[in-house]
């Protein structure tokens, strides 16, 4: 997404096995799952949730440059099936904090939710996604 400085991760929380509705979290954090938190300048911090667990390839104080992988999606934390929960916030805190719009250089608009059929995929560059969408994006 962005170059930044890691500023808090987890990785180390079990996979959700998808169908196990009897889930409990010790801390309100573990709602996210394994996660990365980066400081990407200007008090702007990009948040990476439900990551697969020991997926996580970054430590705390790591520099990252925009295309590094630094793990793979996954279903852990509050999470019913695999995918990233992405959002940039004001600060480096899931639950102080306020989420804030951002664009993607490029993605690609696979599905709309309550849609019985499937719209042609759309390639969007330097956007805000919609909402009630599914995407793909590099």
């Amino acid at each position: 997404m962005a170059d930044g400085t890691v500023v808090a991760m987890r990785d180390g929380l079990p996979e959700n096995s998808g169908n196990d509705h009897s889930l409990t979290f010790k801390e309100p954090i573990d709602l996210a799952g394994n996660y990365i938190i980066i400081n990407i300048g200007n008090g702007h911090y990009a948040f990476y949730a439900h990551c697969h667990t020991h997926s996580i390839k970054v430590k705390v104080g790591d520099r990252i440059k925009e295309g590094d992988a630094i793990a793979l999606l996954g279903n852990s934390g509050n999470s019913d099936a695999p995918h990233l929960h992405f959002q940039i916030c004001d600060a480096p805190d899931f639950f102080f904090s306020r989420g804030l719009p951002f664009v993607l250089k490029k993605y690609t608009k696979i599905a709309e939710f309550e849609q019985d059929k499937l719209p042609p995929p759309k390639d969007f560059f330097n956007a805000m996604m919609e909402e009630k969408t599914v995407i793909s994006f590099e």
